[in-house]
């Protein structure tokens, strides 16, 4: 939905509705599979957690985008996948294990 800070300013700014009320304190915390958040007068649906362990192969970048136009793990994916990042990297010429995921949580972990 938003970054971080983008999160702030939008509850700041009062677009940001929990169970019909008005959140009014940052760090609000809420269940996702019971509240109903709405931000801008849209439904905040809860998202699914992806975890990939991939072999990643030598010859790509751990990066979204290379500036060299180089190929990347992210090209090895199907689109639907493409909502994750890497935990870590591994160097262009590496082959081994790499985790993928959308759970920040996990990554920093």
């Amino acid at each position: 939905m938003a970054s971080r800070r983008a999160g702030e300013k939008l509850i700041l700014d009062g677009l940001v509705r929990v169970n019909g009320r008005i959140v009014q304190v940052l760090g609000t915390k809420i269940d996702p599979n019971r509240d109903e958040v709405i931000v801008d007068g849209k439904i905040v649906r809860a998202f699914k957690k992806v975890y990939i362990a991939l072999n990643k192969p030598p010859g790509c970048v751990c990066s979204r985008q290379d500036e060299h136009d180089r190929p990347t793990v992210y090209d090895l994916l199907p689109k639907e996948w493409q909502i994750v990042h890497s935990v870590g990297r591994l160097d262009f010429n590496s082959e081994g294990l790499i985790f993928l995921t959308n759970d920040g949580q996990f990554s920093c972990a």
